[in-house]
């Protein structure tokens, strides 16, 4: 993920300093919203990576990248199951963090600029990612050069669901780049890498949403996690509708 600029109190992941205001706040490095979502820190956790390898059934020893790996749980579990897998992430801290749990497979690297050769990959899972990039033009661009024809895109992120508005709010929380499906799979094809499998499991969202109010407290606090407003301000005005997602998208050969 790459959220950037949302504002409220927070305490550092690792548990040094005071709690502090800080405009450059990354919500998954909150240790309270780490302590809600886990190391995978997404809606639909491992299972919705699982589903899509079930879908895709890759040859053991595909090359795979997981682009936006955060703590590195979906990268152990590829490299567990017998994936050459990479990890990338622009969070410094996410980024050492995975690479310590799966030494030498995981980098720090933004999706705009992907460190890899073009055609480098069977397949990348951007997993909660591209609703919160500042450029997902940009690193949809680039996810598409990495994969070879033929390749897969497997994306898990939240969209704004039916009679929304085409934006998900003026924040820069997770949901600031959120889109109504049929937009976000427009934005898809347009980089070649139209959608073949979608799945709404808009329930793994609600459920994560519920743990995330008893840890922060209160719905405010997790809107102002979801569109990046401080929590004051979270409940003026609309609201994003949103829902949550599994697509599979096929690269045009």
């Amino acid at each position: 993920m790459a959220t950037q600029g949302a504002c409220w109190a927070w305490t550092p992941l690792d548990g040094t300093g005071p709690t502090v205001r800080c405009s450059d706040t990354k919500p998954y490095e909150r240790a309270d919203v780490r302590l809600a979502t886990g190391d995978a820190i997404r809606p639909g956790g491992l299972a919705l990576t699982e589903r899509a390898l079930d879908v895709l059934d890759f040859a053991a020893g595909s090359r795979l990248l997981d682009c936006g790996c955060g703590a590195g749980a979906t990268l152990a579990h590829l490299a567990d199951a017998g994936f050459r897998a990479v990890g990338c992430d622009v969070s410094a801290v996410l980024a050492a963090e995975a690479a310590g749990r799966v030494p030498g497979r995981a980098l720090r690297a933004e999706a705009g600029a992907l460190p890899f050769a073009s055609g480098a990959f069977e397949g990348v899972f951007c997993e909660c990612v591209l609703s919160a990039l500042d450029q997902p033009e940009a690193g949809l661009e680039e996810i598409a050069r990495v994969i070879v024809p033929g390749g897969y895109l497997v994306v898990s992120d939240l969209y704004l669901r039916a009679g929304e508005p085409g934006s998900g709010g003026t924040g820069a929380g997770c949901a600031a780049g959120a889109l109504p499906r049929e937009l976000a799979e427009a934005r898809l094809a347009r980089h070649g890498l139209p959608s073949v499998v979608f799945e709404d499991h808009t329930r793994h969202l609600i459920d994560l949403s519920c743990r995330l109010v008893l840890e922060l407290g209160s719905a405010r606090e997790v809107m102002a996690v979801l569109t990046g407003r401080e929590p004051g301000c979270a409940g003026d005005g609309e609201k994003p509708r949103l829902g949550y997602g599994l697509w599979i998208c096929r690269k045009e050969a």
